[in-house]
């Protein structure tokens, strides 16, 4: 687990960055860049966060601090309720991670529906019962209208859909 991370207010090159880590292990030490807590890093003015690793690391003792403009999910629940609720009351736009997570969170929301809908599907794509609820993006614009319709935060428009 990383204890601390590097921010660098500059253009960061992604092949640099990533020829770096390899060289390196790690991004510790990188030119021009300044050390911080997991915390600090949290709380830095920035356009997108992207909380990527933990559960449960945005709650309501810090989310009010949160600089942000946008949240996107790459982990799987790293923002609580509690949390979610301050990003709505602050009109922070706050993408959940079974929308913004293409990996993990996808195979996790195909879970989900199949027991939402007591199906179970074949290796072949078939399926016993019920059936799939659409494409993906068919999914996302759903969760996304019901979410404006009903002035609610997009986390429970993405559980209530369905």
């Amino acid at each position: 687990m990383a204890l601390g991370a590097t921010t660098k207010n500059e253009n960061v090159y992604y092949r640099f960055h990533l020829n770096y880590k390899q060289e390196h292990g790690s991004f510790k030490g990188y030119p021009g860049a300044e050390e911080v807590t997991n915390e600090e890093l949290l709380k830095l003015d920035c356009n997108i966060l992207i909380p990527a690793a933990l559960e449960n690391v945005i709650t309501k003792h810090n989310a009010d601090r949160i600089k942000a403009d946008i949240i996107a999910e790459g982990a799987n629940g790293p923002t609580t309720t509690e949390a979610d609720e301050i990003f709505f009351e602050r009109v922070i736009h706050h993408i959940p991670d079974i929308l913004a997570n293409a990996g993990g969170v996808t195979v996790s929301y195909y879970k989900w529906v199949q027991g939402l809908e007591r199906d179970f599907w074949c290796e072949d794509g078939g399926v016993y019962s019920g059936g799939f609820p659409g494409s993906k993006s068919q999914v996302v614009e759903r969760i996304v209208s019901v979410g404006k319709s009903f002035s609610m935060r997009t986390h429970v428009a993405s559980s209530l859909t369905f």
